[in-house]
């Protein structure tokens, strides 16, 4: 019996943290496409408190990206263009976002096969004043 126990908490546990390392792979998979993305290539981004919702519960091809992420320039040359982000305050602008050395939350709409798309996706950039924006990432991120 005492077996069995133990069998049935090492069964458990390795069906619990195999879900988190099929979340934390496609987490990595979209952070990596993000950073050699064409926008975003000449930039930096620190990512942190990074977590995948999934749209459909079980189902893991599409889901929310959400968490913090800071931007800086890798280069002192300009880009030819800023990378594809929606700032939710749209009277901000995304340059006070890029090189600021401060984190912003954010929300990325990620799917798998991202990579085939050719459809670059926004990087939608939570404003910190902009307090709709702000309750929008705290239920969106904190959804399990």
């Amino acid at each position: 019996m005492k077996k069995l126990l133990i069998a049935a908490a090492i069964a458990s546990t390795t069906l619990l943290f195999g879900c988190s390392d099929e979340k934390q792979k496609i987490i990595d998979s979209v952070v990596s496409y993000l950073e050699v993305r064409e926008d975003m290539f000449p930039y930096r981004l620190e990512f942190k408190d990074l977590n995948f919702i999934p749209n459909e519960r079980g189902n893991f091809n599409s889901g929310e990206l959400c968490g913090e992420v800071k931007i800086s320039q890798k280069t002192s040359i300009k880009p030819k263009e800023l990378p594809r982000i929606f700032f939710s305050n749209i009277d901000g602008e995304i340059q006070n976002v890029i090189n600021s050395n401060d984190y912003f939350k954010f929300l990325y709409a990620a799917e798998l096969n991202a990579e085939k798309s050719k459809e670059i996706k926004p990087i939608m950039i939570i404003h910190p004043y902009d307090k709709a924006g702000m309750e929008l990432w705290d239920i969106t991120c904190k959804r399990q």
